[in-house]
């Protein structure tokens, strides 16, 4: 019997929820973010699951934004990957114009086994960003808008423009340009001194349109999809590691990987704590791969059901 593989098993989960042809059954009750998803898929999911994505990818083209996918690629080092992404959607669809940097996938053929979101589940809120782009448009200011989505839901009372730059993978003059059109439209607060910028959405009572805009934010659980694509990363190649020789720079890597892992999945789950593990390579390496899956489990949890308000 094949070992189980959940990081595998979250990003199918995750893409089910958006309306790729999967196996899987279980539900996701946060809202995704599909470049994210996407580059995390190129970096770590399997081939099969990658090529879906590119089906899916040019059925939802005119909702994706390719400058911010290119970023989050080069975060994790699969560029040239993601790039070859990027250009067979454009290749497939007219919906869109893309600027391509690398030739379509070689042999691609489309399963034709996706669904448009509206068809599979328009109001999950797993598709609450593709939604949302559907009325704002796919822009800098969506993304500023899904950014403050942790503190319209209370678990975060404010964010700084450096931090919706970071979430909205965005640059800083970007964000900084959005945020302002959103405070002079009285739509969000900014707070704090002019060195000390930050920013919540703006609740005023009575304002029905800061209300429309908001209020469904306020009622969607949290998933750390953008804190969890390094880790994602980080966890499998600790994974990988353990399913080789065990060697010693093979034991000392997997322990860098997972004090770092440790620390990324400490700041989205406070309730986790465990110590590096220790000892030769041959019990460090499936002592990390043992902790890596206990990892992947608990932000799986965080990822498919999320957080509504702080603890």
């Amino acid at each position: 019997m094949p070992e189980r593989d959940p990081i595998n098993e979250l990003l199918w989960n995750a893409w089910g929820a958006l309306g790729v042809s999967t196996w899987s059954v279980g539900e996701v009750q946060t809202v995704i973010d599909p470049e994210v998803l996407i580059a995390a898929t190129a970096t770590v999911g399997d081939e099969r699951l990658f090529l879906e994505t590119v089906d899916w990818g040019i059925l939802h083209a005119s909702l994706l934004l390719p400058h911010r996918l290119r970023r989050l690629a080069r975060e994790t080092d699969v560029a040239a990957r993601v790039e070859g992404w990027i250009a067979t959607v454009n290749a497939a669809t007219a919906d869109v114009s893309w600027t391509a940097h690398e030739p379509p996938i070689d042999g691609f053929v489309r399963s034709g086994k996706s669904m448009r979101f509206p068809d599979h589940g328009p109001h999950a809120p797993a598709a609450a960003a593709l939604r949302s782009r559907v009325m704002l448009g796919p822009s800098v200011r969506s993304e500023v808008v899904r950014s403050l989505h942790s503190v319209a839901v209370g678990i975060e009372p404010s964010l700084a423009a450096v931090d919706v730059a970071w979430r909205a993978a965005s640059t800083k003059s970007q964000v900084n340009g959005a945020l302002e059109d959103l405070v002079g439209a009285g739509l969000v607060i900014r707070q704090g001194t002019p060195k000390r910028r930050r920013y919540a959405p703006q609740g005023r009572s009575g304002d029905a349109i800061a209300s429309g805009l908001w209020t469904p934010w306020s009622t969607y659980a949290y998933g750390p999809w953008r804190e969890a694509l390094r880790l994602l990363v980080l966890l499998d190649r600790i994974r990988g590691l353990a399913a080789g020789t065990a060697t010693i720079s093979a034991a000392v890597e997997a322990r860098a990987h997972f004090a770092h892992a440790a620390t990324l999945l400490g700041s989205i789950d406070a309730t986790w704590t465990t110590d590096s593990p220790q000892g030769s390579a041959a019990t460090v390496l499936p002592a990390a791969a043992a902790l890596a899956a206990d990892a992947t489990e608990r932000l799986a949890d965080r990822l498919t059901l999320g957080s509504r308000r702080s603890a």
